[in-house]
């Protein structure tokens, strides 16, 4: 956060990749958690283990401000193997590089449409 807060150029690099600090800084002052009060639909948040953009605290203090407004319904869904792509890098002849999502991360995603929302349309 210090690096993002405290760069005066447009992108730096860290762990081997390319950061554009100058949009982090203006998404940084958004205040992102705030957006969570008043939230009025469920909520799944799904991250990956491996994830080097969002920090462990962040995550918590996602949960803790959940937890404060007693939110429900809601699920945070962690991916032991899996980065903040929630996939792998593909890499075929004659195509541009792409990720292609976890079949287990796309599984989870149906259930929780399949049993929060297309439920709650059914018994609307």
């Amino acid at each position: 956060m210090t690096i993002i807060r405290n760069s005066k150029k447009n992108h730096v690099f860290r762990f081997g990749r390319r950061v554009f600090t100058k949009r982090a800084a203006e998404i940084l002052k958004l205040k992102p958690l705030e957006a969570f009060k008043g939230l009025r639909v469920p909520l799944m948040i799904l991250y990956g283990k491996k994830d080097k953009l969002t920090s462990p605290g962040r995550l918590q203090n996602i949960e803790k401000l959940l937890d404060e407004q007693n939110f429900r319904p809601r699920r945070m869904m962690c991916f032991r193997g899996l980065d903040q792509f929630l996939g792998e890098l593909v890499k075929e002849k004659n195509t541009i590089k792409r990720y292609k999502a976890h079949k287990e991360v796309l599984e989870m995603i149906r259930e929780w449409l399949k049993t929060k929302c297309l439920d709650n349309l059914t018994n609307a």
